[in-house]
């Protein structure tokens, strides 16, 4: 009698600390990819940041390209 009550609140117990954990672990899971997707985000913002910068607007390369024809690329 003693040994079946207890193996009746062992399961609850397994049962009721197992879905906690389980929700817990959903949530905690669900935290990390948003932080992932911003982390993502962030990095994509930056690449588009950077890349403006190595890649000069086409207005500013056609000046480029008209002081070089212009001869003005020996005076370097």
């Amino acid at each position: 009698m003693f040994s079946s009550y207890l193996y009746e609140a062992a399961l609850i117990y397994g049962l009721v600390f197992t879905s906690v954990g389980f929700v817990l672990g959903m949530f905690y899971n669900n935290r990390k990819v948003f932080q992932v997707e911003d982390k993502v985000q962030r990095l994509k913002r930056t690449v588009r940041h950077l890349q403006r910068k190595v890649e000069p607007p086409a207005a500013s390369r056609g000046v480029q390209r008209a002081r070089s024809s212009a001869g003005l690329s020996s005076v370097r």
